[in-house]
């Protein structure tokens, strides 16, 4: 079940600058060169993601589960 719910390279960077770094969703696509509507759909995958791979979890925002990947990979 893990395999199948990776986060891309990209999905990993985003995780990081937010959950992380506490960036929202403009500065993370001005440090990343991309859209901030291009961040917020890979916050929404990561957030699907992360509750496919944890089933008890339920009703988080896209940005806790960035925060509780990136503590989880340890990418703080």
């Amino acid at each position: 079940r893990r395999r199948v719910n990776r986060l891309s390279p990209r999905e990993l960077d985003v995780v990081a600058a937010v959950g992380c770094r506490g960036l929202g969703l403009k500065e993370t696509a001005r440090a990343l060169g991309i859209r901030p509507g291009t961040v917020a759909d890979h916050l929404e995958a990561a957030k699907r993601k992360y509750l496919a791979s944890h089933p008890g979890e339920k009703d988080l925002s896209p940005r806790a589960a960035a925060l509780r990947w990136a503590m989880e990979l340890r990418l703080c």
